[in-house]
């Protein structure tokens, strides 16, 4: 069986996929893919008590980051253990083909199925889903590349479109 980075579904990703990361993440497809194999893709990070301002956060004043973003609570979705947030201004569109591509052959070299590799999780419910595409539409702080993908590939039919890629 082969991994699909489908809309809401989650993926923990790491270094094998060219990415530089000090530790994994987890990552959320947000939208379906295009007909190029992207897609709108935004990570969850903790709450720390002392988050100093990210590089590219627009708050200088020294305002944490998931102040200005999603916050996530425990049981919004099984990945969720703790405080975490979707940093709004982070969201980006990606090649998801090119990083379903490098998981699938990666778990096959190993022989293994790709979510024994990789933690992989199904599809959010549909309310966490409309929460996240509502804040990113609406969020002053998203970039205006992930608006214009989103926009002008679904429209005003997104969340129908959502209804039929996410279980509730």
């Amino acid at each position: 069986m082969s991994f699909s980075f489908d809309s809401g579904v989650a993926v923990v990703l790491d270094d094998r996929i060219g990415l530089h990361f000090r530790r994994p993440h987890c990552w959320f497809a947000l939208t379906p893919q295009d007909n190029a194999g992207r897609a709108v893709i935004a990570n969850v990070t903790s709450v720390q008590v002392a988050t100093p301002p990210s590089p590219g956060c627009p708050a200088q004043s020294g305002t944490p980051p998931h102040l200005l973003s999603l916050l996530l609570k425990r049981g919004d979705h099984p990945f969720i253990t703790h405080d975490s947030y979707i940093h709004i201004a982070k969201a980006e569109v990606a090649y998801v083909r090119g990083m379903e591509r490098i998981i699938n052959q990666t778990a096959a070299s190993k022989k293994v199925a790709p979510e024994e590799e990789f933690q992989i999780f199904s599809r959010m419910n549909r309310d966490l889903h409309g929460r996240i595409i509502t804040e990113i539409l609406d969020n002053r702080l998203t970039q205006r590349e992930v608006k214009k993908f989103i926009r002008d590939n679904f429209g005003p039919e997104l969340f129908r479109v959502l209804a039929n890629c996410v279980t509730s």
